[in-house]
């Protein structure tokens, strides 16, 4: 067994209109590849992609299409108020990771 570390960032959201705190760690692994795992209220959902063009996961997910991100990320056999719930969480996220890399852009 060979165990690594790998760089990410991990945020944390709080203040955000009826949700509680989402935790989101994005990991980058080379041009175009990279993924994210989303927690909220012990609930945790995450996707990776390896195809994102010449973006970073960052980029990519403040960019795509929410209802293709509740794809990605929804589980299968979720409900009608859990797929809503993540949708809502997935905006809260695309909300802050827009921010977050304004803030990190000089």
């Amino acid at each position: 067994m060979k165990v690594t570390t790998t760089d990410g960032v991990i945020l944390r959201m709080t203040e955000l209109d009826a949700l509680d705190p989402v935790t989101v760690l994005l990991k980058d692994d080379g041009p175009g590849k990279g993924g994210i795992n989303i927690e909220c209220w012990g609930e945790c959902w995450c996707a990776y992609w390896c195809a994102m063009g010449c973006k970073d996961v960052v980029a990519f997910f403040c960019e795509a299409d929410s209802t293709y991100l509740l794809g990605k990320l929804a589980q299968h056999k979720a409900t009608a108020h859990q797929i809503r719930y993540l949708k809502r969480i997935i905006e809260a996220v695309q909300g802050g990771l827009a921010l977050w890399e304004d803030r990190a852009t000089p």
